[in-house]
């Protein structure tokens, strides 16, 4: 063959070269077009050629970072740089991702470093898309340490490895807010969040911090992966890398899911030594997963070997030193799931023993103990042994005051101490007022325990302490509703005290203050009383006069002050018209309610409204029933409650509630009585009226003996027969003592008298 025919087949194999080049390019084969590429080379050294191999290295270079192969990238840049270095800048965008795909952040790192803080944001906006590894940047020597990237590169790694190995505590997260909301670590700061409520089962949370995530970050495949696992759903096939972090967060949960089924299945047959072995089996697969994933995975088979195993075969099975503290866990737990409510010492021993240890935060412990005070009181438990001669003391059984003053010794975050409020009615007046003043000194601004402890002593008549706790209440600006009442109260009682006591110089200075205050007409009525007991003689005059203006009102509150206060009764008595007499005890009513005190001296006041109940409205007539039924006075609270059943309206709830009241207090027959509760139940319902419901179940409690309250409502037909009879029904004569025939005692026998001697006395005749 000739020299011209052999260049000729040279030159038509290396024009078939580059076109297989470009085909292969063209169709998306960058492993195929690199190969020809090296081919085209060899056969056509040339600057044409290396173009075409170089544009054919960088879609292969692409192609590999898309696949997530940045090593493998970032080598094959490496074979450009070495092979074509006149090339490089050509494809230096492509190098440069290569590099950062691989890893290697040195370089960006030192721009960084030497960035002005125009530019820093722009570097680390194209660096957030590569960081793959978070740790990287943190081992970096390019980066000062103390630059915030590499601190904030510290914080993810150091935090990644412990959410996915345990759980994490709240300081441990916490750690997480000193990375910047623009850094480009912020979306691992996200995915750590969501892998730590992946842990908690909190699967809102989970989707809130994925939804977060910026999708050019790596952070936001790990996300979908997270997404998937709690969803339940997949999208396609997962690479290598993803299938690590699953591994890494879930410890083989495929694995050991299909365990666990084998497991209930052979629960659900019944057949206890194929369940050993399966229990047995799973417990080889608990080595890869971390002490969280273990525990974890034994809380799911305790409900299913506790009614098969005894505590000790148990332990055996999980692989559990039956003297460590675990096994009280387990024990507790076992106790739950059996029904019995001394678990909750064993939960208690529990988190004394790991405090001892210090294998839990304080915090964990708290956990602990509110749990089982949520397992009911101790006190009440029939299952506790508090026999003095089995070996223990029994004083120091567990009980609900010294658990909860646990959970406050240990320091816990105030809305962690607001868990206990649930509990504080178990106890008892001195154990209260210790577990509030050790709760008020751990949180001094917790407005609960200082209400708490104002209402302890107003109930305790510590008038002294209380005025204390209301200067130290006005400091803090409460809040609450119920403050300003109680606040009243004990003001009021204080003044009365130190009326009682002969101090009124102090007394008089304490309502001084309490007049400067915004206070209601009925407030008013009795602090004007309580002045007039408390001013000198030359003041009381125009005190007395202004009270009496005040009409029936006034008379309530001086018959009250002043029969509590001993003092003679110097008010005229008014000469109020029917209207004026019947408004004028609903006010009282009033009054007397605003400052927490019940009608005790005024009853000659309401007898004098049983002339005039024919003209009453709704709300006076209940003002009269209510405050006749306090003093006693039952014949006049059954004629207002019969009027208002007359007269119906809006307030015939109350009225037939306040007649059950009356039935209720004369021990009339539970028969009777129980329909006219359901019947005001039903009105309220239909009004939704949560607070007469609420009375009208407290007054069926007291009759439950009999018969229950039925739970439907009854019908319009049944209460107007209800109404009816009991409208029509005249007050019941109430027995007296029963007239039993006395036994005649028989008489003591009579004494015989010494018969008389014949022989004459002394002084005889």
């Amino acid at each position: 063959m000739g020299k011209r025919h052999r260049k000729q087949r040279e030159q038509r194999g290396v024009e078939s070269t580059r076109v297989r080049l470009e085909g292969l390019l063209a169709n998306g084969d960058t492993r195929g077009a690199v190969e020809a590429a090296k081919q085209l080379i060899r056969e056509q050294p040339g600057e044409e050629s290396e173009a075409l191999a170089v544009g054919a290295y960088a879609q292969r270079i692409r192609a590999l970072i898309a696949e997530g192969l940045g090593r493998e990238a970032g080598a094959m840049a490496a074979i450009v740089r070495e092979r074509f270095p006149a090339h490089v800048v050509a494809c230096a965008s492509v190098l440069e991702e290569a590099r950062l795909a691989a890893g290697d952040f040195d370089s960006i790192l030192r721009e960084l470093a030497s960035a002005e803080s125009a530019q820093r944001a722009a570097i680390e906006e194209r660096l957030m898309p590569w960081i793959v590894d978070p740790s990287a940047i943190a081992r970096s020597s390019a980066l000062d340490p103390a630059d915030p990237l590499a601190r904030e590169a510290a914080v993810v790694a150091e935090v990644f490895e412990i959410v996915t190995a345990r759980l994490a505590s709240p300081d441990e997260l916490a750690r997480l807010n000193d990375v910047r909301r623009r850094s480009p670590l912020a979306p691992w700061k996200l995915l750590l969040r969501a892998i730590d409520a992946f842990h908690r089962n909190e699967d809102e949370r989970v989707a809130g911090n994925i939804a977060a995530i910026d999708a050019r970050s790596p952070a936001a495949r790990a996300g979908t992966v997270l997404t998937e696992l709690t969803t339940g759903t997949r999208k396609g096939e997962r690479s290598f890398a993803a299938e690590r972090l699953v591994d890494r967060v879930s410890g083989g949960r495929a694995t050991i899911t299909a365990q666990l089924r084998n497991i209930e299945a052979a629960a659900n047959s019944d057949d206890r030594r194929r369940l050993r072995e399966e229990i047995r089996a799973l417990m080889r697969s608990f080595d890869k997963l971390s002490p969280y994933g273990r525990e974890q995975a034994r809380m799911a088979l305790l409900s299913l070997c506790g009614g098969y195993f005894g505590p000790e075969q148990v332990a055996s099975l999980f692989r559990i030193d039956e003297h460590g503290p675990s096994m009280e866990r387990y024990a507790a737990i076992l106790m739950e799931l059996s029904g019995l409510t001394f678990g909750a010492a064993v939960w208690t021993a529990y988190a004394e023993g790991l405090l001892e240890l210090r294998e839990i935060e304080p915090w964990q412990a708290a956990e602990i103990y509110l749990h089982a005070l949520a397992l009911g009181d101790f006190d009440d438990d029939p299952f506790v042994c508090r026999d003095p001669t089995h070996g223990h003391p029994v004083d120091e059984l567990p009980d609900t005051a010294r658990m909860i003053e646990q959970i406050i010794g240990l320091d816990p975050a105030p809305k962690v101490l607001a868990r206990i409020v649930p509990y504080l009615d178990r106890l008892d007046n001195k154990e209260l007022h210790r577990v509030l003043t050790a709760w008020r000194k751990r949180d001094p601004n917790a407005p609960e325990p200082l209400l708490r402890l104002l209402k302890l002593a107003e109930r305790e008549r510590r008038y002294a302490d209380a005025v204390t706790l209301v200067r130290q209440g006005d400091a803090m600006k409460i809040l609450d509703p119920e403050y300003p009442r109680l606040r009243q109260r004990v003001l009021f009682r204080s003044a009365e005290q130190l009326l009682v006591s002969g101090k009124r110089g102090a007394a008089a200075a304490l309502l001084e203050e309490i007049a400067n205050e915004n206070l209601g007409d009925d407030a008013g009525t009795w602090l004007l009383a309580l002045r007039w007991a408390a001013a000198p003689p030359e003041k009381a005059g125009d005190l007395l006069a202004e009270l009496a203006w005040r009409g029936v009102r006034g008379e309530i509150a001086m018959a009250e002050i002043s029969g509590e206060l001993g003092i003679p009764y110097a008010l005229p008595a008014s000469h109020a018209s029917p209207d004026e007499l019947l408004d004028g005890v609903r006010r009282g009513l009033a009054l007397l309610q605003s400052v927490g005190r019940i009608p005790q001296r005024c009853a000659w006041l309401v007898e004098r409204t049983d002339l005039y109940l024919d003209r009453a409205t709704e709300a006076q007539l209940l003002g009269v029933g209510s405050m006749a039924f306090v003093l006693k006075m039952m014949p006049l609270a059954w004629k207002a409650t019969a009027r208002g059943l007359a007269i119906g309206g809006s307030s015939l709830p109350r009225a037939l509630l306040l007649r059950a009241e009356i039935l209720l207090a004369i021990r009339a027959d539970p028969q009777r009585t129980l329909p006219i509760i359901e019947a005001a139940r039903t009105l309220a319902q239909n009004a939704h009226d949560a607070e007469l419901v609420a009375h009208a179940a407290e007054l069926a409690h007291e009759i439950r003996f009999y018969r229950r309250m039925r739970e439907e409502k009854l019908s319009p037909r049944e209460i107007d027969s209800i109404v009816e009879y009991e409208r029509a029904r005249t007050f019941p004569t109430l027995r007296g003592p029963s007239q039993k025939k006395t036994r005649r005692k028989k008489a003591p026998p009579k004494k015989k008298l010494p018969s008389p001697s014949k022989e004459r006395g002394l002084f005889e005749p």
